[in-house]
C-alpha cells in the first residue's frame, strides 16, 4: 500500500502514520452526516468525487 487517504473530518491522522510504510497520505477533512437526509448525504458524496478527481488527475 502505497497510498492512504482519509476521508473523515473526525479521525486523527496521525494513528495511521508509520515511518515504515512510507507511503503518501491524502486527509480530507469531509463531515459526517447529520442528519441521514437524502440531500446531505449527495452533498458529501459529491465533495468526495470532487476530490477523488482530483487525485486521480494529479497522480497522472
Amino acid at each position: 500500500m502505497d497510498t492512504m487517504i482519509i476521508v473523515a473530518d473526525n479521525v486523527p491522522a496521525k494513528i495511521f502514520r508509520n515511518k515504515y510504510y512510507g507511503r503518501k497520505e491524502y486527509v480530507w477533512k469531509i463531515h459526517d452526516s447529520v442528519n441521514n437526509k437524502a440531500n446531505e448525504t449527495k452533498e458529501i458524496i459529491s465533495k468526495i468525487e470532487k476530490k477523488i478527481i482530483w487525485l486521480v488527475e494529479m497522480l497522472k
